[in-house]
């Protein structure tokens, strides 16, 4: 191999696996919701092709898609419930197939993360226990109006009996992504959504065996991991957490933090896990102080593969790789501007700036349009390169 031809990133472009899944690559593409899907949550042609566009990922994990309707967190999200929704991710994965890719679906559930106006009959969300938190959910006022911002409610704690059935949920929704042409799925336990509700001490307060220690506040999360297993399959879940991520009202001292992860983490080890995703956060978004490296926290705790997200360029992934810190890298903007990521790397070719004003909008403007390199890499100058990654506000 040339001088010229040598690779500057062999540890992002080199080979990988998730469980039995073969990668290409070590780059992630980010689950990002992007509220490119229409009320129903029925994800349309323009999803398949952005998906698709972006397929040189070594993996590609699809934005977090509700299990039952009373998950819904946002308008414009896309679930994974109805036969029409999941009739339709099986038209992405179609595309991403075809276009060499390999998809995991991120799946969720809000949990008080939500609003009646998003809920069947108008219920109240649900939760851990009947805690509101200090923040704002998303609403729109009709199909065609702009989402706005409105005071988070106050949910509803969940009753016992209930736990088991969206437990299920997720085990169905699990089952049916493989058959829908999914390599794998994922468990958002990030975020500030359900899963991460039980597992913080502010938003679960319950006495039942899913509240209390760490251990029971764990439990949601361990039983919810092993029934889709128990569908999916071995090496085909993965699951993501943020542990000081502080987002949609979690709050917890680093002692709590400490003391839940510490536990949790060594009950996925005896999981038949894909990965562990770990969020990290951004400056805005910090649980603990900032010299807590909670990347190390997680690699000392995960024997098996782990991925790590948040704020890293390529020179930065670089590194974490060939420092054992992680086995694969999760980009999320990055990937959004620049579909050919894993090819701009290969080249060492200048990145695509990501357009703030177009992130989250409904139009295919900022989300399938962004160019790629030509296929002679001396042309290539790209959009500007990126800049520095601004906390949004957003997952």
């Amino acid at each position: 191999m040339t001088p010229r031809t040598r690779l500057r990133f062999p540890h992002l472009l080199s080979p990988a696996a998730v469980g039995p899944v073969s990668l290409p690559n070590r780059l992630v593409m980010s689950p990002m919701t992007r509220f490119r899907v229409g009320e129903d949550g029925v994800p349309a042609p323009l999803n398949a092709r952005y998906y698709a566009q972006r397929a040189g990922a070594g993996l590609l994990i699809g934005e977090g898609a509700y299990v039952e309707p009373r998950g819904r967190l946002t308008p414009r999200t896309a679930g994974f419930c109805s036969e029409t929704q999941i009739a339709a991710w099986g038209g992405v994965t179609d595309a991403v197939r075809e276009a060499g890719g390999r998809m995991f679906l991120q799946l969720c559930h809000g949990g008080r993360v939500s609003h009646p106006r998003l809920q069947p009959g108008g219920g109240d969300p649900v939760a851990p226990s009947a805690i509101a938190f200090a923040g704002q959910v998303r609403v729109a006022e009709s199909e065609h109006a702009g989402v706005r911002k409105v005071p988070a409610p106050t949910p509803r704690g969940l009753e016992t009996g209930e736990i088991p059935m969206i437990v299920e949920a997720f085990a169905e929704a699990a089952r049916r992504a493989r058959e829908t042409g999914f390599e794998g799925v994922e468990l958002h336990a990030s975020s500030g959504l359900l899963h991460q509700q039980f597992l913080t001490p502010a938003a679960n307060r319950r006495t039942d065996g899913y509240g209390g220690g760490a251990t029971a506040r764990c439990r949601f999360v361990i039983e919810t991991l092993e029934a889709m297993i128990a569908t999916a399959g071995g090496g085909r879940v993965g699951v993501k957490i943020g542990p000081t991520f502080a987002y949609n009202g979690i709050e917890m001292a680093l002692a709590e933090v400490v003391d839940t992860y510490d536990v949790l983490l060594r009950m996925l080890d005896r999981l038949d896990l894909a990965y562990v995703h770990l969020q990290r956060p951004t400056w805005s978004l910090r649980l603990g102080p900032e010299d807590f490296d909670v990347l190390a926290f997680v690699r000392e705790r995960r024997r098996g593969t782990l991925i790590a997200a948040g704020e890293f360029d390529r020179t930065s992934a670089e590194a974490a790789l060939a420092a054992g810190r992680c086995d694969l890298i999760a980009f999320g903007r990055r990937f959004i501007a620049n579909p050919d990521l894993p090819e701009r790397i290969r080249r060492d070719a200048p990145e695509n700036g990501w357009d703030e004003a177009t992130l989250y909008s409904p139009l295919a403007e900022g989300f399938t349009d962004y160019p790629t390199l030509p296929d002679e890499p001396a042309s290539a100058p790209g959009r500007p390169a990126a800049p520095p990654i601004r906390p949004s506000g957003r997952r």
